[in-house]
């Protein structure tokens, strides 16, 4: 008995011993060198009617590889402005990456997704006539996939149970994920058939496919996750955020806010909040693996640079730069920019041209964290993983 006793205590004071070493060590600050290591094409996403006609600026983007992603719908289809503007563009040798949108709303999800083939057939005939679809810098093709309108309408941060229960009710049948899919390939083939690459943009992975069911995507009545070979996809792992949609939610607690700032990094700016760069780094990471989706390549967009961020810090001090660097340092080939209209307003045009030569430079720098704040995005997307695992949406599957 006393030998077991003896054994218990030593066996409980290693245990204290190895929580405290190792709770001491996670406060210990720590370093990674960023080093820049490719010079990717840089694409930002606009308005068609925004993208750029003078000679210089035109120039500039042709110098430092800077491209565009222009928002296309089936209501612009044979509009003359727009057709003028990505021939004057692909005229210069600058890359085109268009965004179509959905008609009944914008994004892409199970419930338009039938609308994709129909609207591509209708801009590539357009295309056709206009001489410009075979042209090689009209390089892709790609949707953004987001919730339903719908679907977030009834989403309520304030009364999560309300919200999965709404979300639960409507979980997508058998019959409307397969239609979805069937859709989303005949729009990828479409694509690939005229010899252009086809993609799709996403939010952050939430590691879906841990028990292959990709319910909590589905849940959303999201496409993330169907059974589609994309050429790419892009993840949105924007910095800046803010704590409210709008002035008729409750403002945030101080309490809620300070967490942030304690486990993650968070740096909170009024409601307005920009995300570690440690944070951001590690998604990049995360987005060298495979992932949810089947996609060949998988690229990064950054920002935001929304007119509503113009005071934090994310844009005053131009630490977008530093997420490029984070990019660079993962061999990215491209990274992408939310987005132009904004940029613009803060930086003004020769902003391009800065960010061109940034993209340039080799300097090697050190990204400094607290490791605590590394485990505490592990044990997140742990409890993500085991949400994943135990959680049971698709009744309507069985």
């Amino acid at each position: 008995m006393k030998i077991k006793t003896k054994s218990v205590v030593i066996l409980l004071l290693l245990l204290s011993t190895s929580i405290g070493i190792s709770t001491i060590i996670s406060f210990v600050p720590s370093t990674i060198e960023i080093k820049p290591k490719s010079e990717p094409e840089l694409i930002f996403w606009c308005g068609s009617s925004q993208l750029p006609d003078d000679p210089e600026i035109l120039e500039v983007c042709k110098k430092y590889n800077i491209g565009f992603m222009p928002t296309i719908r089936s209501n612009m289809v044979g509009v003359n402005e727009y057709i003028d503007l990505y021939k004057n563009i692909t005229a210069n040798s600058i890359n085109l990456y268009f965004c179509i949108g959905g008609d009944t709303e914008f994004f892409g999800n199970i419930d338009n997704a039938n609308e994709f083939p129909i609207i591509y057939s209708k801009i590539r005939d357009w295309f056709i006539n206009e001489s410009l679809l075979s042209n090689p810098h009209i390089k892709s093709f790609c949707i953004d996939a987001e919730p339903s309108k719908e679907f977030s309408k009834h989403m309520d941060k304030e009364n999560i149970l309300k919200s999965i229960e709404y979300g639960s009710k409507n979980y997508p049948i058998k019959e409307d994920i397969e239609i979805a899919t069937k859709a989303m390939n005949e729009f990828k083939d479409l694509v690939r058939n005229d010899e252009k690459e086809c993609g799709m943009i996403r939010a952050a992975q939430l590691l879906d496919s841990s028990d292959n069911d990709d319910d909590l995507s589905l849940f959303s009545r999201n496409i993330y996750n169907l059974d589609v070979d994309w050429d790419y996809t892009i993840t949105m792992l924007y910095r800046t955020d803010q704590l409210q949609d709008d002035e008729t939610q409750i403002e945030p607690s101080k309490f809620y806010i300070k967490s942030l700032s304690i486990l993650f990094g968070t740096m909170a700016e009024g409601t307005k909040v920009t995300n570690s760069e440690l944070n951001f780094y590690q998604n990049v990471a995360l987005e060298q693996t495979p992932g949810d989706t089947e996609a060949k390549n998988q690229y990064i967009f950054i920002g935001s640079f929304d007119r509503e961020f113009k005071d934090t810090q994310y844009i005053k001090e131009k630490l977008y730069k530093k997420d490029l660097d984070i990019c660079r340092h993962f061999k990215e080939k491209k990274v992408f920019f939310y987005d132009l209209k904004g940029f613009i307003s803060h930086y003004g045009w020769e902003g391009l041209e800065e960010l061109g030569r940034h993209n340039q430079k080799k300097d090697v720098w050190y990204l400094r964290f607290y490791h605590f704040h590394s485990i505490t995005f592990l044990l997140f997307y742990c409890g993500l993983i085991f949400i994943d695992l135990i959680v049971f949406f698709e009744n309507d599957l069985i």
